[in-house]
């Protein structure tokens, strides 16, 4: 059986990275800027993907997660802070 807190810190650090990705969606969404949307596209993609494939354990699935959000809340950041 899994430990409940085992996987929960980096589950939690999947899920923030995921937040702050999804306020700066919806910031440029308010602003009327539509481009972002293949980001996000393509990190659904990424992660449905990752997921197929590697899903072997617990670990794997939340690391996809974490490595996923990371990229979106990145990307999306470099979109709306450095993209005019």
């Amino acid at each position: 059986m899994i430990e409940k807190t085992e996987y929960s810190s980096s589950f939690g650090s999947a899920m923030f990275f995921f937040s702050l990705a999804h306020i700066l969606f919806l910031y440029q969404l308010s602003i009327y800027r539509c481009k972002f949307l293949w980001i996000l596209i393509i990190g659904t993609l990424l992660e449905i993907t990752l997921i197929v494939l590697f899903h072997t354990s617990l670990f794997q699935v939340v690391l996809i997660l974490l490595i996923v959000g990371l990229f979106l809340f990145l990307s999306s950041s470099y979109y709306v802070f450095f993209k005019e």
